[in-house]
């Protein structure tokens, strides 16, 4: 008889501990309902694919501005050599393709010159054809803008001088500098010759960094879109 009115206390002590365990398993909640008891927002795990890394990898400084620029290693531009009937082709990138090609250096004198000795290639929506020379196409990695849209450097600088200064004398000017005029585009505006890819938008750069200008920047080329 002692034994048979143990077992209902056995049985309800055992059914306790069974309910008792749920309560203590989910301890890996705890933080998320601590931090909403103190109104804080709980902390999020960094999701599937998320970047952790959003910096701008260049930046073009054109005047007071800058355009941060993120470099899309997955794809090129190609610029053929043939003049305005040429038609620039985006394609897949090679290994290494879209850091070819990068050079630094100062705007003065024959650093100048030498970033700006090869000739700039067709740009649909730039200031244009710098180049007459029939040959291969040459590379410029593609860079997408804070809007997401893709750009990419054909090759020539843009630069506006201090002050409007006839033909002459704004190509002596801009020749003693270094550098090689390809034609006026503006009031003060010139487009000067640069090559094509990433030393184009280098020396963009330095050249605003010089203070001998009132607005510097690449001759960016942009995919025409359809309406």
């Amino acid at each position: 008889m002692t034994s048979q009115r143990k077992r209902p206390w056995l049985v309800a002590a055992f059914l306790g501990l069974l309910l008792a365990l749920p309560a203590a398993a989910p301890a890996a909640d705890e933080p998320q309902r601590r931090h909403a008891q103190e109104g804080e927002p709980a902390p999020t795990k960094p999701r599937l694919g998320e970047s952790k890394n959003t910096s701008p990898s260049h930046v073009a400084q054109e005047g007071s501005s800058q355009r941060p620029l993120w470099l899309d290693n997955s794809r090129v531009v190609e610029f053929p050599k043939g003049g305005v009937a040429a038609q620039p082709s985006i394609r897949a990138a090679a290994p290494g393709e879209t850091t070819r090609g990068s050079r630094s250096g100062k705007p003065d004198g024959k650093d100048a010159a030498a970033a700006a000795s090869s000739d700039a290639a067709a740009s649909s929506t730039g200031a244009g054809d710098a180049s007459t020379t029939a040959g291969a196409a040459e590379i410029s990695p593609v860079f997408v803008d804070a809007s997401g849209h893709p750009r990419a450097l054909p090759g020539g600088v843009i630069i506006s001088l201090r002050e409007d200064l006839p033909d002459a004398q704004a190509q002596a000017q801009l020749q003693a500098q270094g550098l090689t005029p390809v034609r006026r585009i503006g009031a003060r505006m010139w487009l000067v010759e640069s090559p094509v890819g990433i030393a184009s938008l280098e020396l963009a750069n330095r050249l605003q960094a010089s203070g001998r200008y009132d607005f510097v920047q690449p001759n960016w080329w942009q995919p025409m879109t359809t309406k």
